[in-house]
C-alpha cells in the first residue's frame, strides 16, 4: 500500500496520493495531518492514482467540509480522464474541483486586484479637469467611463500617449483630441489662435498629458499607496493613431465634454 505524501509551500499543502486510494488508516491519518496544517489551500495530486475506491470518498468529503468551515479550499490536480469521469458520475466534482497547477489555485483563492479601479480612474478624471481649468481656462464635464471595445470609433486627429511599466503590467495612458477641440484648448492656453496643428502644437498635447499625469500621480502615489514612476509622452498622428487604437488592451475610455467639443482619455493595460 502506497503512502500519502504532504508537501507544504507558499501556503499551499499538496497531498500526493498513492496509486490506490482506499479506506485505510493511512488515508485517515493523512487527512488528520492535513487538518493540522496552516495552509489555506489544499490540493489532492492524483497523478499516480489508477484506482479510487468509493469507500474512500467519505473521509475526503469530511475533510472538504472541515476546510470550508475553516475558510480554506480543497482542489484536485493531475487526475486521469477516467478518475475525473468517475468523480463526476458520483457527484463529487464540487468536492475538489480540478485545476491545472498550484498557481491556478492561488489565483482562484486570491484573485489579483486590477490596478485600474474606480479610485484610479477618479484620480485621472480629477487631474484632467483641474489641469484644463487652470492651464487652459476650460471647464470639463466627464461622462461615464466605459470599456474600450474593437468597434468603438474614436474620432481623434492627435494623441498624446505614454506606456509605463507598473506592477508587472504595461500601463497605457493616452489623451486624444480632434483638431477643432485641440486648437481651441491651445488657444486658451497661450492666447494664440491657429488654424492648423503644427509640430510645435503637437508637442503641447504631450505636455498637457504630462501635467495631467503628474497631478494624478500625486493622488495615486501619496494618498493611495501606488508607486508610479515618471513617464515621457510621445505624440501620435496619422496612421500611427490607427495602429495605436488597434492595440490589444484592457482599457477604459473617459469621455470629457468641453464648450468646444469632446475629447478622450484612455487608460488601459496592454496585453503582453
Amino acid at each position: 500500500m502506497g503512502a500519502f505524501k504532504l508537501e507544504e509551500t507558499d501556503n499551499v499543502n499538496i497531498i500526493r496520493c498513492p496509486a490506490k486510494i482506499e479506506l485505510t488508516r493511512e488515508l485517515e491519518s493523512a487527512m488528520q495531518d492535513a487538518k493540522d496544517r496552516n495552509a489555506a489551500i489544499h490540493i489532492l495530486d492524483f497523478s499516480a492514482v489508477s484506482t479510487f475506491n468509493e469507500k474512500a470518498y467519505r473521509p475526503l468529503v469530511m475533510f472538504n467540509q472541515f476546510l470550508k468551515a475553516s475558510g480554506k479550499r480543497l482542489f484536485g490536480m493531475n487526475a486521469s480522464d477516467e478518475i475525473q469521469r468517475q468523480l463526476k458520475k458520483d457527484g463529487l466534482s464540487a468536492v475538489f474541483p480540478f485545476i491545472k497547477s498550484k498557481e491556478e489555485a492561488l489565483t482562484i483563492v486570491n484573485p489579483r486586484k486590477s490596478i485600474i479601479d474606480v479610485e484610479f480612474l477618479n484620480a485621472f478624471i480629477n487631474a484632467t479637469q483641474k489641469v484644463l481649468l487652470v492651464q487652459a481656462n476650460t471647464s470639463l464635464t466627464c461622462g461615464k467611463p466605459y470599456p474600450k471595445t474593437p468597434n468603438i470609433n474614436m474620432a481623434v486627429d492627435l494623441i498624446g500617449h505614454f506606456d509605463l511599466k507598473y506592477s508587472g503590467h504595461t500601463l497605457s495612458v493616452a489623451l486624444g483630441f480632434n483638431n477643432k477641440v485641440f486648437l481651441k484648448i491651445y488657444e486658451n492656453m497661450v492666447s494664440e489662435k491657429h488654424t492648423e496643428i503644427t509640430a510645435e502644437l503637437q508637442d503641447a498635447a504631450g505636455e498637457i498629458l504630462n501635467i495631467i499625469f503628474g497631478q494624478a500621480k500625486i493622488t495615486l502615489n501619496d494618498r493611495q499607496g501606488h508607486s508610479l514612476d515618471k513617464a515621457i509622452p510621445s505624440v501620435l498622428t496619422g496612421d500611427k493613431i490607427t495602429t495605436f487604437l488597434n492595440r490589444k488592451s484592457r482599457a477604459f475610455i473617459l469621455p470629457f465634454e468641453s464648450a468646444d467639443g469632446e475629447f478622450y482619455l484612455e487608460i488601459g493595460i496592454i496585453a503582453e
